[in-house]
């Protein structure tokens, strides 16, 4: 939980809750770092082909874009 007071989130929570971590870092972190100019290595998107050849792709991060050319 979020602690407005301090402005940071409880370390041991985050630690308990690897999802609830990677949620806030592709919500939150991530584009305040890319606003701060701050290069930062997201982990590449997984991405396979189906029966049908539909391409099916996923990110480590939750809420993240995934673009493909």
């Amino acid at each position: 939980m979020y602690n407005a007071a301090t402005g940071h989130d409880p370390k041991d929570d985050l630690a308990t809750d690897y999802h609830g971590f990677l949620t806030k870092l592709g919500c939150n972190e991530m584009f305040k770092m890319k606003k701060l100019g701050i290069n930062n290595r997201a982990p590449p998107p997984g991405a396979s082909i189906d029966a049908s050849g539909i391409l099916i792709a996923n990110s480590e991060l939750p809420y993240t874009i995934i673009m493909h050319a």
